[in-house]
């Protein structure tokens, strides 16, 4: 009994032994093999290795674009100066530059005038100085002082040019102290930096206003620079010299209109 009950126990084990032989068996096809996971050095190369060629390749095609975009804004070379610098002054420029700045002032000025009328508005200013040219043939400008319009005319420094304008003015019928009369009038101190040209030019009519002669004064008058045309009183000189004559009381406003022009240059 006792070898029987072994030899069953043998053979037990034996079947046994032989199930988990054909499990192992079975595992080994059915169970799905896992893939080698790769290094973390490898991971990390691959996940930077795209992105940085990339971005390469993007910096050189942008790179070749900028510098084709900018060679076509090369500014042409004009004079022929192959590839020198091209200078921007112009000659204007340049001659200013040697001209250099030169200070013209004239002193404050006091003078007597010959007042015809004072008024509010432009509008009624020149129409008075129509009407007095018309009906006594007397020249005659008007000047605003502190918002009033004043018609005046002559430029007197001395009695004996009193004297003179009111013998002039009575002949042609006008009455004093109802058609004119004699006012003080003073004008500023003018200063200002100007080139040595107009300079020049500027001295040259401030010497007219005590030693006038018309002749004299057309030509400055023509000879004007093109930064003065501006002048308030710059039309009104060339208007007197084209309907004044050489009568005193003609060269005595030309005088006073050449005064308030020099004055406005402040």
């Amino acid at each position: 009994m006792e070898e029987e009950r072994k030899v069953r126990v043998a053979i037990t084990k034996s079947d046994d032994y032989d199930d988990q032989q054909k499990k192992h068996d079975l595992e080994h096809f059915l169970t799905p093999k896992q893939k080698k996971r790769p290094t973390f050095q490898k991971i990390e190369l691959t996940k930077w290795l795209k992105p940085i060629l990339f971005a390469i390749v993007l910096g050189l095609v942008f790179g070749a674009g900028l510098m084709y975009f900018f060679s076509d804004y090369t500014a042409d070379d004009p004079t022929g100066s192959e590839g020198q610098p091209v200078s921007n002054v112009t000659n204007d420029d340049e001659s200013n530059d040697a001209e250099g700045k030169s200070n013209f002032a004239i002193g404050e000025q006091q003078f007597q005038l010959i007042q015809y009328g004072i008024f509010s508005s432009t509008d009624n200013a020149e129409e008075h100085v129509t009407s007095i040219q018309q009906t006594y043939d007397v020249p005659a400008i008007y000047v605003e002082n502190e918002g009033q319009y004043f018609v005046v005319g002559g430029y007197i420094t001395s009695s004996e040019q009193e004297s003179q304008s009111i013998e002039w003015l009575e002949n042609r019928g006008l009455v004093r102290l109802e058609d004119f009369l004699v006012k003080n009038w003073q004008l500023p101190a003018v200063k200002m930096q100007v080139s040595e040209n107009d300079q020049s030019w500027l001295e040259a009519g401030e010497a007219l206003i005590d030693n006038f002669s018309k002749g004299d004064f057309q030509q400055w008058v023509q000879e004007m620079p093109g930064r003065f045309e501006s002048n308030p009183y710059a039309a009104r000189l060339t208007q007197l010299i084209n309907e004044s004559g050489d009568r005193f009381m003609d060269e005595k406003t030309m005088q006073l209109s050449l005064a308030f022009f020099l004055a406005e240059l402040s």
